[in-house]
């Protein structure tokens, strides 16, 4: 990882960002109701405010699977010169699962997470790059939020399993000016590369590695594909030009509604919903190739906030051919069982 302070004003400052992320999990386990939520809130405007052109707070009321309703938050600033444009959106979300349901100890599944990773992780990165877009201004507008209530959830039959509520009602709720034209979702990124025997890892250490996930390619490839492209450039080797697993993560909600939407997370994390998801098991350097990317893209948009596309070339053309072919197995399942629904309303009944 570079000297963050010897590379100049616009450089990502990852030992910030780590800072950030401990003082989070410092204000205890951010559940809903909980004193740490109610900390964490006044910890993300007091953070935004000396640097954002403005910052929204939209409170909401929600019951989720572990009780309510509760006071709800989700929590935006502004970045750039005031504009008409749509902004583009960097997100995360800033709350923390109320309990361990995968941790290997079954007296420690009852407990609220640390979320260092897992909360965290994702707004640190956001609240470093704040810093950066008040120092130097952004090409374009931008959005930085943090949602609330996406890891409450678990109920049967809810929508999108009762996850994802701060993200929802954002989309639900947003005045025109907010809703932006394009979302870039960070989400557990700030893996070390350390074992964790307690969780049983053995082999090869893991690192973060961001894949491609497979509802941001099929939605937003241009997006995914200017992302990694940047990430590529930069010599950061934890984005992964390989398809990723299928996540229902606050990007999804976007995407219902049209805006291209993309997710970088490492599904892979195993102190996940864990008593270890502390800053121990989390990385500076992580958080570096993460925010370093992001800062590159914000500021190498072109006129009109669009993304260059960058020819398709070595690794990156084995996903996007995977994507394609990804495609076309979709669309012919989909043949195949509007037939069968024709058929079987075309049999007589007996």
């Amino acid at each position: 990882m570079p000297d963050d302070d010897a590379a100049g004003p616009l450089a990502f400052d990852a030992h910030r960002a780590f800072a950030l992320l401990e003082r989070q999990v410092a204000c205890g386990p951010r559940l809903p109701g909980s004193p740490g939520h109610a900390a964490c809130r006044q910890l993300l405007v007091e953070e935004l405010t000396p640097y954002a052109r403005s910052v929204e707070v939209q409170p909401f009321t929600a019951s989720t699977k572990f009780g309510g309703p509760f006071e709800l938050c989700n929590v935006i600033g502004l970045f750039g010169e005031p504009s008409a444009a749509a902004p583009l959106m960097l997100c995360a979300h800033w709350d923390t699962r109320p309990v361990c349901d995968r941790d290997p100890n079954p007296e420690h599944r009852a407990l609220p997470c640390p979320g260092a990773n897992d909360g965290a992780s994702g707004v640190a990165v956001l609240l470093e790059l704040a810093r950066l877009f008040s120092t130097t201004p952004p090409p374009v507008p931008i959005a930085i939020a943090c949602w609330d209530g996406e890891d409450s959830g678990g109920t049967s039959g809810a929508r999108y399993g009762g996850y994802l509520l701060g993200s929802q009602h954002f989309v639900r709720t947003a005045p025109p000016h907010l809703m932006p034209d394009a979302v870039i979702l960070l989400d557990m990124v700030a893996q070390d590369d350390r074992l964790n025997p307690r969780l049983g890892q053995t082999g090869a250490a893991p690192g973060l590695r961001l894949p491609m996930e497979l509802n941001s390619l099929s939605c937003a490839p241009d997006l995914v594909q200017a992302v990694f492209a940047t990430a590529h450039d930069l010599g950061h080797p934890a984005f992964v030009p390989e398809l990723g697993p299928e996540i229902v993560d606050d990007h999804v909600p976007f995407q219902a509604v049209g805006v291209p939407a993309i997710d970088l997370v490492d599904w892979g994390y195993a102190e996940r919903h864990t008593m270890d998801d502390t800053p121990a098991h989390c990385s500076a350097e992580a958080l570096h190739q993460v925010g370093d990317t992001l800062r590159a893209f914000v500021y190498g948009l072109g006129p009109g906030g669009r993304w260059h596309l960058p020819a398709v070339r070595g690794p990156l053309a084995r996903p996007l051919h995977l994507l394609h072919a990804f495609r076309t197995r979709v669309h012919r399942r989909l043949l195949r069982r509007r037939r069968q629904a024709l058929r079987q309303r075309e049999r007589p009944s007996a």
